[in-house]
């Protein structure tokens, strides 16, 4: 049975112990319940549970409208029951987000109108690695404005395959350097190589995201000292520290793992694809 609820206050009424008890798991759950929006076409929250009666899988369409899944008591039955209301209520999604089996399950209850993104990893630290640090985290100032909108750019282009326009990157960069969270760092030769910021997703966690080293002082340990310094920052005020990071890239994760963050749960992206689609560019 597909039980659909009405508001955020509700979902989190119902379902408040997993997302506490998962809640770094969850956290693009609990940031999208943020915004109360009212179940249509677009919108819904809700579960599924088995014949039993057992709750076996959360789900939350989220913007912009990808499915969200976690699996509980999941199963191919419980994933179809889900695929079908979408079908028949003709719910917009755009993808879905979830682990590898929880979108595996979905995907053969709905049909293969999916192909796939990003395979991420969350990655949560409690207790922090102790490192040789040569440089510093510094606070950005408005004559570090260029740098961050250069920094920003290349991220953009880089990391995510996004080409912004010049309004929005200045837009961003602002809202950086105005961030409680956004640190540049100064190498041992003074000179600024890198950012990171550390902004707070979930009620006892920071989320580490916009980690960035200029291509030139690649290779030379600094965006492992930043995240260190960062990380050592975070923790006074918060139990643990989580990020995303990209499958692929085992150069980049080893930041992370030789800083003491360990992965907690994968994080597989589908687009969802009509069809009549197929074979178009």
């Amino acid at each position: 049975m597909v039980k659909l609820v009405e508001t955020n206050k509700e979902f989190k009424n119902l379902y408040g112990k997993i997302l506490s008890d998962y809640e770094a798991e969850m956290q693009l759950f609990s940031q999208n319940l943020i915004v109360d929006y009212k179940i249509d076409k677009v919108h819904i929250r809700g579960a599924v549970y088995n014949q039993r009666g057992d709750l076996a899988l959360l789900f939350l369409n989220a913007n912009p409208f990808k499915l969200l899944l976690f699996g509980i008591n999941n199963s191919l039955e419980t994933s179809k029951e889900l695929a079908d209301y979408i079908k028949s209520e003709e719910v917009e999604i755009k993808g879905i987000l979830g682990s590898e089996n929880d979108t595996a399950l979905f995907i053969q209850g709905y049909g293969d109108n999916f192909l796939p993104g990003m395979r991420m990893d969350i990655m949560k630290l409690n207790q922090l690695n102790n490192l040789k640090i040569r440089g510093k985290l510094n606070k950005p100032t408005e004559s570090d404005l260029d740098f961050i909108k250069s920094g920003f750019r290349e991220f953009q282009e880089e990391v995510i395959g996004r080409f912004s326009d010049e309004e929005f990157i200045n837009k961003k960069a602002l809202e950086y350097l105005e961030s409680p969270g956004f640190f540049l760092y100064q190498n041992e030769d003074g000179v600024k190589t890198s950012f990171a910021h550390l902004k707070k997703r979930t009620e006892k966690g920071l989320t580490v995201s916009l980690v960035y080293t200029f291509k030139e002082y690649r290779c030379r340990g600094y965006a492992k000292e930043m995240i260190n310094l960062l990380c050592a920052y975070g923790l006074r005020n918060a139990e643990y520290i989580t990020l995303f990071v990209d499958q692929t890239n085992p150069i980049s994760n080893k930041v992370y793992l030789d800083n003491g963050f360990q992965i907690i749960r994968e994080n597989i992206e589908y687009h969802f694809v009509k069809k009549e689609s197929y074979g178009l560019n």
